[in-house]
Order: structure tokens, then C-alpha cells, then sequence
């Protein structure tokens, strides 16, 4: 049994050992061929691996839960809309794309905004790291956002629960656990439209066209406007499948991640287990039956 996680295209990447690599990776994506089933964690890894050529394994798609275990939600007693970012510092995650949506935002009247870039500098591009202070000073931005390097999971979970909204410009994604984590501490999404993000955030995240600095600055004035005029408990949703009464998508989210928890991904990758067992008429294992 396997699993594709997916692999980011070379042409995101700037460093060009980085981009070695992960051509590298592609290319031994296709020893999967020689798996009796592939697991994918997004509709999306399942079409990008046919892609890639290895058509011919069975696949069943299985979503990932979320690395962290949320904290109850924490509001915030400063009347400033908490945007939270978490992922790598690399241009493939839209982190200038972020910088530059969040000047026009606040130019639009979005002062109000306190932003939180968290992210582990290890498998970040050590350029970006390097300029990011740079470019949120030259932004005007000095005291609206704050670089978090190397969150431990507490912390990180902390962040989760007192942050309004995740915005998550990427380039790419083959699931993106970051919305599966917003989604489970209560968080509202904006995100771009790449990848799998449309269909991990469900529906219940407002999607903007990817690489659209502009709609993504007004994406964020629009949201900051909505939490600045009612209380979160309150406010009208922006998503992809139109505004939603707050306690309309915390229903929605918990249906959604119903299908995401561990006991869901445990209980489902047993059965992929038992489906093997009986495809070679072998006897499922006495701890099967316990479990």
C-alpha cells in the first residue's frame, strides 16, 4: 500500500537545489505502479497521479485529520480581526502575495487587521525568510503582522483558536492540512483557488483566483468588514457557496469534519487493510477483530 502526498511543481520553487529534488521526486512517483492500492489525500493527488502516469493501481481517496488537536475557540478582546497564515515560507504559498493583499486591504480601510504568519524556517526558502521583515516594512506593515518562526504545536494551536480567518494564498496543493486544522478550531477560510484547496475547504472558504493579488486584498477588506460590523457569533460568512449565518457553517464544518477525524482515517485505512486480506483469501488478524 502507498500513499501520494503530491509533489510541488519544480517551477514554484527558486532554489535550484530544491528544484532538483523535487524533479527527482516525480520521478519516483511512478515506483507507486508497483503498489496493490494507493491511498491520495485529496481528489485532486488522485487525478495528478494518473497524470503522472501511474493510472493503473487501484486508488481510493482518504482524507487526512488534522495534525493538531483544537483548542476551544479564544476571542479576541481588542475588536481587531485576527487573519492567521501557517506554512512554509516559499513563494509556492503566496506569502508576498499575502504581504501585498494585506496593503491593500488596510489601504481599503482594513486597519483594523492584526495578522500572524507562522511557519517553520527548515524547510522554508532561506531567501524569503530573509527578506520578509524587509518587505513588511517597506509595505507599511511593520505593526500589523508578526512573523511566528517555528511554532511548536501548542503554540500553533493557541493561534488556531484565537485567529478569526486562515488565508492561505497558495500556489499549490495536494490537500493542505493548515485548512483541515482552521477548519477544526473554528476558523474561517479565504483561500486560493489552486489545487485541492476548493475541495478541502468545502465550499465553507471564500476562493480567489489564484495569483489575483487584487481580489485577494479585497477578499480581506471584505471579511474585515463583515467582523467589524457584527460580532463573529453574528456575521454573514463569505464563502464559495455564498454568505452563511455563522452558526449555519459551524453545522456545515462539523458534518464536513465528521469525515476528518482520526477515528474516521483509522477506522477507513483497517478496512483498505481488510479489502487486501480478502483479495488474497487470507484471514483477517485476531488484533483486526479487537480493533
Amino acid at each position: 500500500i502507498g500513499v501520494f502526498h503530491n509533489v510541488t511543481p519544480p517551477e514554484l520553487v527558486d532554489d535550484p537545489e530544491t528544484r532538483w529534488k523535487l524533479g527527482a521526486s516525480l520521478a519516483q512517483v511512478h515506483n507507486l505502479a508497483r503498489c496493490d492500492e494507493v491511498l491520495c489525500d485529496s481528489a485532486f493527488n488522485r487525478y495528478c497521479l494518473a497524470a503522472l502516469g501511474v493510472a493503473e493501481v487501484p486508488t481510493r481517496v482518504l482524507e487526512l485529520p488534522p495534525a493538531l488537536d483544537p483548542l476551544p475557540r479564544r476571542e479576541a478582546e481588542d475588536h481587531r480581526t485576527h487573519v492567521l497564515f501557517v506554512g512554509r515560507f516559499v513563494r509556492a504559498k503566496g506569502v508576498l502575495d499575502l504581504l501585498h493583499a494585506l496593503a491593500r486591504a488596510v489601504a481599503e480601510g482594513a486597519s483594523d487587521v492584526q495578522v500572524t504568519m507562522a511557519g517553520s524556517p527548515v524547510f522554508s526558502d532561506r531567501s524569503v525568510v530573509a527578506s520578509l521583515q524587509d518587505t513588511i516594512d517597506d509595505l507599511g506593515l511593520t505593526d500589523t503582522v508578526e512573523v511566528l518562526l517555528a511554532p511548536d504545536d501548542v503554540l500553533l494551536a493557541e493561534r488556531f483558536a484565537a485567529a478569526d480567518v486562515l488565508v492561505l494564498p497558495s500556489y499549490h496543493e495536494g490537500y493542505c492540512v493548515p485548512v483541515v486544522e482552521a477548519m477544526a478550531s473554528g476558523c474561517h477560510l479565504i483561500v486560493y483557488d489552486a489545487g485541492s484547496l476548493p475541495d478541502t475547504a468545502a465550499g465553507l472558504g471564500l476562493l480567489v483566483e489564484t495569483g489575483n493579488v487584487e481580489a485577494l486584498g479585497d477578499a480581506i477588506a471584505l471579511y474585515c468588514s463583515r467582523r467589524r460590523n457584527a460580532p463573529r457569533a453574528e456575521m454573514l460568512v463569505p464563502t464559495s457557496s455564498g454568505d452563511l449565518p455563522h452558526d449555519e457553517w459551524e453545522r456545515r464544518v462539523a458534518a464536513v469534519m465528521a469525515g476528518r477525524s482520526l477515528e474516521f482515517y483509522e477506522q477507513a485505512f483497517l478496512e483498505v487493510l481488510d479489502d487486501q486480506f480478502r483479495q488474497r483469501g487470507w484471514t483477517s488478524p485476531a488484533w483486526r477483530a479487537a480493533s
